[in-house]
């Protein structure tokens, strides 16, 4: 993925148990998009009506480099 400035940016998704991605995180490094991958699943979660549920649910989400799913 290319931002605006045409830089190179990797992209993580948050997949769902169906393989639906649910959120996603762009950075300029592994660790970088990883993280706010995870920061926007945490968001996505916390703005569930049903956050507890989520979090000691059988839904787990697995986050992924885009193109290695």
């Amino acid at each position: 993925t290319k931002n605006k400035q045409g830089v190179n940016m990797i992209k993580y998704n948050a997949m769902d148990d169906n393989n639906i991605p649910r959120v996603y995180g762009i950075g300029k490094n592994d660790y970088e998009a990883k993280r706010q991958c995870e920061l926007a699943l945490n968001e996505y979660i916390k703005s569930k009506p049903s956050k507890f549920r989520y979090y000691y649910s059988k839904i787990k989400y697995k986050i992924v480099k885009e193109g290695e799913q």
